[in-house]
């Protein structure tokens, strides 16, 4: 994480029944119009996120016991479609728009973003907030996999004042405000691994390919912060 930017660990959970009923769970809320994110009604996906936490707490905080590093109130889910299924709803919809090939609820989210600004992700030169995101199902190159930007492309990291810190990448002009030939695929990964990122790291997700060997990634996304680091807004709610 220090030196790279992100993590990628091994499944945190042996419990492949728990993981697929979830992903099953999710495909079947977004199939009934209800966003991903009610799958946190079940306390299967709050044990997903506590063995993320046990595992990337020692990360985090070194030396510290687990307590010392809490959830941020800010944490979803995601199931992708198969591009058929998009198509399906775009022609019912009378054709998609800029807005909904991208956002629909828990998908992929394929526009490059940082989730937090880095004056919020930092502490005397360590992380103190990483996202962390978990996979239901596994996830190759094609059945939409994240994409990252290591620290060492990502030149304007620990600039947060620069005024194109959160703007990654510009939907007005289609341009990307980093160096795209730095980013990286995380995958394959297998169904109940850890990945965690900074906080302000640049990433996005990929689509799902019509050609893919899996069925489309479904997930869970949620932000860690060391318990000593400054409160954010999200905390002071």
């Amino acid at each position: 994480l220090k030196d790279r930017g992100y993590l990628q660990s091994s499944p945190v959970t042996a419990d492949a029944s728990a993981l697929s009923r979830l992903s099953a769970m999710l495909r079947r809320l977004k199939q009934r119009g209800f966003a991903p994110a009610f799958i946190y009604v079940f306390d299967e996906a709050w044990l997903v996120l506590e063995m993320c936490w046990r595992a990337l707490a020692p990360v985090i905080a070194p030396n510290e016991p687990v307590e010392c590093v809490v959830l941020e109130p800010s944490f979803s889910a995601h199931v992708l479609s198969h591009p058929d299924e998009l198509e399906a709803v775009a022609t019912a919809a009378d054709g998609p728009t800029e807005l909904s090939r991208f956002s629909y609820p828990g998908g992929n989210f394929g526009i490059p973003h940082r989730d937090h600004s880095s004056h919020d992700c930092f502490e005397d030169g360590l992380a103190s907030m990483v996202s962390v995101w978990c996979p239901l199902t596994r996830v190759t190159q094609d059945n939409g996999c994240m994409h990252i930007v290591p620290r060492e492309f990502d030149k304007l990291l620990y600039t947060p004042e620069h005024p194109l810190h959160l703007l990654p990448f510009d939907q007005h002009s289609n341009h990307c405000n980093f160096d795209l030939a730095g980013a990286v695929s995380l995958a394959p990964c297998d169904a109940g691994s850890a990945l965690a990122w900074f906080g302000s790291a640049i990433h996005w997700g990929g689509a799902c390919s019509r050609y893919a060997s899996e069925p489309p990634r479904a997930s869970l996304t949620a932000t860690l912060r060391r318990r000593s680091a400054a409160t954010t807004s999200l905390q002071k709610l």
